[in-house]
């Protein structure tokens, strides 16, 4: 999510990474969209550890940039069975916002 192009939608980025993925030879790609620098901040507040002025900045930017973000129903949409009852949970967090904690749980899912 880092790498979308201005202008570009969550979406369109995803569909093309997944046409990607087919045309050099993976069927059925699972493409799960996540922000590394956002989830960079998220999981620094989630273990407590102490941030810098300017790092706290960029963990505003973040949570603001994120809080709006679709990725949440994203994955409520590519994968129903497994988020589809999110809908309209309360206390998210930059974790959740970023895409980290979606793909942290399927890595779980897939690994049972």
């Amino acid at each position: 999510v880092d790498e979308v192009k201005e202008g570009e939608s969550l979406e369109e980025a995803m569909e093309s990474v997944a046409s990607y993925l087919e045309n050099i030879g993976f069927r059925h790609p699972m493409v799960c969209p996540v922000s590394a620098a956002a989830a960079f901040f998220g999981k620094r507040v989630a273990s407590g550890m102490e941030m810098n002025p300017m790092q706290q900045l960029q963990y505003g930017i973040y949570r603001q940039q994120f809080t709006a973000s679709s990725l949440a129903g994203y994955y409520r949409e590519h994968f129903p069975k497994r988020f589809g009852d999110e809908e309209g949970k309360t206390g998210r967090n930059l974790l959740q916002d970023s895409g980290i904690a979606y793909v942290e749980q399927l890595i779980a899912w897939l690994g049972k």
